[in-house]
């Protein structure tokens, strides 16, 4: 049946392994990311014109350079699932990025107008025959981000860059969109997308209200605001209103004849954290102490279960967990206004260079197991 129209109802977003090992296609099968609130793909052939002496316009277009696609999704925090399944370390005790790179293919699948794409038994194979789906292969993460504000549900977003965009009928055993990079043609390997359950009400997003952050140490050398964490009970550290964690990532692309480029994570990685917050008891201090002795500190983020003190489970046990282990402070900006409080900016800054170092970088624990 022909669509007139497609809307968010009818749609819902996978992301799996783009490499078949010993279980063969089974290899492939994709998890559906749960919460989504945006994705968006877009592709590029890369081409250049073709000139040559004697006439003007172009004798054709040929791309030198590998296509991408490039597609951003964004959802709600939840209990780290999703971020298992885009291949992170949710363990607590390791980086939660793979300094290698962790390729994941994307599958968005439509199903029929005006229906739900989540529903509680499997697709029929004439259900599936209407569906359409639109796969990103090979996708590398090129940036990560957490922000979280009063008066808003915590967010991730996430950006990919992709070597293929595929456009394929159907759910059912639909071809695999990654590429081999040497040869540029499709990996071998077929898909099914399993039915989506994503949604369920027994797995609630987080909230606002039930976040805290521990800077340690509450007083910075060079003066300012107290935060919170290890604060004298005689000053009131500030009230965090939102917080942003952001780690860029610059993709190495190694290329050579015979085949397309090769590419990896450039290292080492930034991770930054900023924060604004309403102004409250400030301390003693210098710049100048802060830049002759900078101290690291550990940023602790826990994003508690709604409702713990009412089901009984224990406070202690967050949804999420994050940690911006070894930050050192950037800078501040205090803001006023004759509309407003008093307000301050603050921004700290890490690095990730070796996997296996703990000191430094972003460790990441989710109550989600497999």
């Amino acid at each position: 049946m022909s669509r007139q129209r497609i809307t968010f109802q009818s749609q819902v977003l996978y992301a799996g392994s783009g490499q078949t090992g010993a279980n063969g296609n089974a290899d492939l099968i994709p998890i559906p990311i749960e919460k989504t609130q945006l994705v968006n793909i877009n592709s590029d052939t890369n081409s250049e014109p073709v000139d040559e002496f004697g006439r003007l316009a172009a004798i054709g277009y040929n791309s030198v350079s590998s296509p991408i696609g490039v597609m951003r999704i964004q959802y709600f925090l939840e209990n780290g699932k999703n971020e298992s399944a885009l291949g992170f370390n949710i363990d607590g005790s390791s980086n939660f990025l793979n300094t290698s790179g962790v390729e994941r293919n994307f599958y968005l699948l439509t199903v029929a107008e005006k229906k739900d794409a989540v529903q509680n038994e499997n697709y029929t194979e004439l259900e599936r025959k209407n569906h359409f789906v639109v796969g990103l292969g090979n996708g590398l993460l090129t940036s990560y981000g957490v922000e979280a504000q009063v008066g808003a549900i915590p967010l991730s977003t996430l950006d990919y860059e992709g070597s293929n965009v595929s456009f394929m009928s159907g759910s059912s055993g639909i071809p695999n969109p990654a590429i081999n990079t040497n040869t540029l043609c499709l990996r071998p390997g077929e898909v099914t997308l399993p039915a989506v359950t994503t949604g369920a009400a027994n797995t609630p997003v987080l909230r606002p209200e039930d976040i805290s952050l521990d800077f340690g140490p509450s007083l910075l050398s060079q003066g300012g605001p107290v935060l919170p964490g290890n604060n004298p009970p005689a000053l009131q550290p500030i009230y965090i209103n939102n917080f942003n964690i952001e780690v860029p990532l610059d993709i190495d692309e190694e290329e050579g004849l015979g085949g397309g480029p090769k590419k990896s994570f450039g290292v080492p990685i930034d991770i930054n954290f900023s924060c604004r917050a309403l102004l409250t008891d400030v301390h003693s201090g210098n710049l100048i102490n802060e830049i002759c002795n900078p101290s690291p500190r550990d940023i602790i983020i826990n994003l508690k279960p709604p409702c713990v003190g009412c089901t009984g489970a224990n406070s202690n046990d967050p949804a999420m967990k994050f940690i911006v282990k070894g930050a050192i402070f950037q800078g501040q900006s205090i803001i006023s206004t004759l509309t407003d409080e008093v307000m301050i900016d603050l921004r700290f800054t890490t690095q990730l260079g070796d996997q296996r170092s703990l000191d430094r970088g972003l460790i990441v624990s989710g109550s989600y197991s497999n």
